[in-house]
């Protein structure tokens, strides 16, 4: 074996290392933001009174346009 072909047997076995690395990271990213979502969605699903007043705007008279009183 060349030192051309174990230099390029090192690298592709490091690149490999990595690779499988950040899939790792990847799949582990995925599942916190998928875990995240899921807290948010069964928040909105509950929607307790505190949330319901934040997102939803308030009806008040002042805020009416003035051609339509």
């Amino acid at each position: 074996m060349s030192r051309k072909e174990a230099v390029l047997l090192v690298s592709r076995a490091l690149a490999a290392i990595q690779f499988k690395r950040y899939d790792e990271l990847g799949i582990a990213f995925n599942l916190a933001r998928i875990a995240g979502l899921m807290v948010f969605a069964l928040i909105f699903w509950n929607c307790s009174p505190w949330l319901e007043r934040f997102l939803l705007p308030t009806k008040h008279e002042d805020t009416a346009a003035p051609d339509q009183r």
